[in-house]
């Protein structure tokens, strides 16, 4: 008897991605430098802007941005921290600034637990233009970390540097096939006719042997059956 077996094997990765919406989640966000001194005369003071879009209808047309003080008032590097609680895979990034208070040259590193430090993702830099549109990076391999980092070099008005929206790209997975406990395997004997003649004769010797030792223990002929 032959038994085929199937076991749920995991698929590869889908080739690619889709843009997740921050505000889906309770990310920690923090910056470096501090927003401009008189950001709150424009609303432009809270971090949590640059993840408030939650749909691919939003384009981000309220204008929530915030506004990093320019190299007027802070030396670059400018910074904002993801720290997302939770591992992510992503292979692609794009950020919205703004066409006046535009970010120049930018990168997405990773936190690097070995090296307790951010690293730069290869194939990640974008070069900022002045625009309100989305930039974005090409595809790069794809990264899995919990805390990543938006990292901002150049600049294109002395006084302010706007940060409008942050999206990522998280590679795509088929759902998880876990292969399923196997079933028992241990034979269960299955008897033919022939063996169950054998079987029932034995039994029938054996319990007239018995009853000749007990009745008449000198006078039983073993050979006999």
């Amino acid at each position: 008897m032959v038994a085929a077996l199937f076991m749920g094997m995991t698929p590869a990765p889908v080739e690619g991605g889709s843009y997740i919406f921050g505000s889906d989640y309770s990310w920690s966000l923090s910056h470096d430098p501090g927003a401009i001194s008189y950001c709150a005369t424009y609303d432009l003071c809270d971090i949590e802007y640059v993840i408030d879009v939650d749909s691919e209808d939003d384009d981000d047309s309220s204008g929530k941005c915030f506004d990093f003080g320019s190299i007027g008032y802070e030396s670059p590097p400018w910074t904002v921290t993801f720290d997302m609680g939770a591992d992510f895979t992503f292979d692609q990034w794009r950020m919205k600034s703004h066409s006046t208070y535009a970010a120049g040259d930018m990168v997405l590193q990773y936190y690097d637990d070995s090296s307790s430090s951010f690293v730069d993702v290869s194939g990640s830099s974008i070069s900022g233009t002045e625009t309100s549109g989305w930039q974005e990076s090409s595809s790069f391999t794809s990264v899995t970390a919990s805390k990543w980092r938006v990292y901002i070099s150049s600049y294109y008005h002395n006084w302010q540097l706007y940060v409008c929206e942050v999206q990522f790209s998280e590679r795509g997975q088929g759902p998880s096939l876990l292969p399923s406990p196997l079933p028992s395997l241990v034979p269960t004997p299955v008897l033919t006719t022939a063996d169950n003649g054998k079987a029932k004769n034995e039994d029938d010797n054996q319990d007239a042997t018995n009853a000749c030792e007990a009745e008449r223990p000198w006078t039983c002929c073993y050979d006999d059956y």
